[in-house]
Formats: structure tokens, sequence, C-alpha cells
């Protein structure tokens, strides 16, 4: 028996420990409710920014694939897409650098370079394409100075070698 708010209870053992579990399971599936109620927006967020990024992935492989095979119109079409799902990533601004160049469009080419120096990701990779740049506009100067601090950060490169090689002669 159980006093339970000025009440009497009397019942077996057997009786009792099933309605203790039916108590318990019953809280614990109103945690589990609450819990899902109160992290649902959480786990919306991260499910719509997987999905984004999944996409932004996906824009970024097809222009990846239209780049090689020049197809200019679908490389943009693409890199622009990729661009807005995947924000600023230091992949996307090389991308841009490089559908610049392969347009023929060396001031915004430059400009994502410009960008790319600026993140230790991508650097090597502007640094290049600033050599390449000012190889090609006879500006030999301050192509060298890239080509210096590349071949500073990565001796091994048998390419930087040969550029400096032609810079100084």
């Amino acid at each position: 028996s159980v006093e339970w708010f000025g009440y009497r209870i009397e019942t077996s053992l057997s009786v009792f420990l099933t309605i203790l579990s039916l108590v318990l399971v019953t809280l614990m599936t109103l945690v589990l409710v609450v819990r899902s109620i109160i992290g649902a927006p959480s786990a919306m967020r991260t499910h719509n920014q997987t999905k984004r990024q999944q996409s932004g992935l996906t824009a970024l492989t097809h222009a990846m694939a239209a780049l090689a095979i020049s197809d200019l119109r679908a490389a943009e079409k693409y890199t622009t897409k990729a661009t807005s799902l995947l924000g600023g990533a230091p992949i996307t601004t090389l991308l841009s650098a490089q559908l610049a160049h392969a347009k023929g469009d060396i001031k915004t080419a430059r400009h994502c370079l410009d960008l790319m120096l600026k993140s230790p990701e991508t650097r090597p990779v502007a640094l290049r394409g600033m050599i390449e740049q000012a190889v090609g506009e006879k500006r030999c100067d301050q192509g060298a100075e890239y080509a210096t601090e590349a071949w500073e950060k990565q001796p091994q490169d048998r390419g930087l070698a040969l550029v400096l090689i032609d810079l100084y002669s």
C-alpha cells in the first residue's frame, strides 16, 4: 500500500511495477519529443548547409569539366552557381581565375589572382598565374619577384627554376 496526496492506494507489486514502467516510458518519450522539437531548427539548418555544399561541389565539378573541354559558356554558368553556393571558398576564386584566363579577361583574372594571393591555400597557384601574366605582358622584373617568392616556398619545382633562368638571362 502507498499513501499519495492523502489517498491510500493498495495494489500488488506487479501492478505497481507495470504502472511505474509505463510512467517512465511515457516520460522518456515526452523528453525525446521535446528534444526533437527543440533541436529541429538546428537539424534543418545543418541539413540545408550540407545540401547547399553538396550542390556547390556538384556545380564546381561541372564547371571544371566544362573548362577542361573549353566549353566556356557552361563553365561560366557552373562557376557562378558554385560561387553562389560555396561563398568565398578559395577553390571558387581559383576556378574564376582559370575561367577568366581562358576567356582572355586579363583584368578579372588579375583580380582573382590578387584575392588568391591573400589565401595560404591558393597563394602558390596565384603566384604561378601572376608570373605567367607578368611574363606575357613583358613585366619581367615583376615576374622575377613572383618567381623568386614561389621558388623560396617550392625549391624542388623544376618549372620555377626554368622560369627564373629565363627571367634572369
